[in-house]
């Protein structure tokens, strides 16, 4: 690193020991960009800086962050998918007991104990919603844990694609640490449907005294009358187009790529 008293005034180095060590580090960078040929053409610049550094290091100094690189995956994505994304993160995160997770660190040992952790850690189901002593402990079911190791397993494997190159030998993730892996079909999730007759009873309630009471009501019902339509959804909808005599109201839900009618 160059101190003060190694620079001009323009900020020019003068130590001869640091500008041979300079031009050692740019020929090496040169060398290895060269050894991509054309295929560097093809390459952002995050992936090529991370080609030349596993260059410079060799692929066994090779380092990823894999805790930031599951967000950075997710940001690309769609609101709710890359939220279970984040939340696989997290609980990434939780077992290891700090914010930063290397890559290499992941192998079939590490799965194998986040498995294990998964399996007996409380659910985290409405965890910023209740204190712990009004928190329920119960634990994940099957399902979270297959949800969880396949965001995992898919972040892993694009990892794996983006940073590997067998072509040119350079592979600085290896093995894999999901091979072994069993996990077991997520059993079908009951159904909570409530049948008609609460629907009638709630339907029939008589005004509430409180306001807040009476819109809790009204939403659902509205929810219920639109075939389940998302809290989220009616807060966003317009007003029914001038232009159209049926008075519809076309919106793209917030949950869903494709265009759904409502009828006003």
């Amino acid at each position: 690193m160059a101190r003060p008293e190694d620079l001009t005034r323009s900020l020019k180095l003068k130590n001869e020991i640091l500008n041979r060590k300079c031009r050692e580090l740019t020929d090496a960078c040169i060398d290895i960009c060269s050894s991509l040929g054309y295929t560097v053409e093809g390459m952002d610049v995050d992936e090529l800086v991370a080609h030349i550094k596993a260059g410079l290091n060799g692929s066994n100094h090779f380092r990823l962050d894999f805790v930031e690189y599951m967000y950075r995956s997710a940001e690309k994505m769609n609101r709710g998918t890359g939220s279970i994304y984040r939340t696989a993160a997290n609980a990434l995160k939780r077992y290891a007991g700090r914010e930063s997770i290397d890559i290499q660190e992941i192998n079939n040992g590490f799965i194998r104990g986040f498995i294990q952790f998964l399996e007996t850690e409380p659910s985290q189901r409405g965890a910023n919603r209740k204190s712990k002593a009004e928190s329920t402990i119960e634990s994940k079911g099957n399902r979270a844990l297959s949800l969880y190791l396949s965001r995992i397993k898919t972040i892993w494997n694009q990892a794996k694609d983006e940073f590997n190159d067998e072509e040119l030998g350079i592979i600085p993730i290896k093995g894999n640490p999901f091979k072994t892996i069993r996990i077991k079909t997520p059993s079908p999730t009951d159904k909570r449907a409530l049948p008609a007759r609460i629907i009638q009873q709630i339907i029939d309630l008589p005004p509430f005294d409180q306001e807040q009471n009476q819109k809790a009501r009204d939403c659902f019902l509205l929810s219920f009358a639109l075939m389940g339509m998302n809290s989220i959804d009616m807060l966003m909808c317009g007003k029914p187009s001038n232009d159209d005599p049926a008075g519809s109201i076309m919106l793209k839900c917030t949950y869903a790529s494709n265009l759904v009618l409502q009828n006003s």
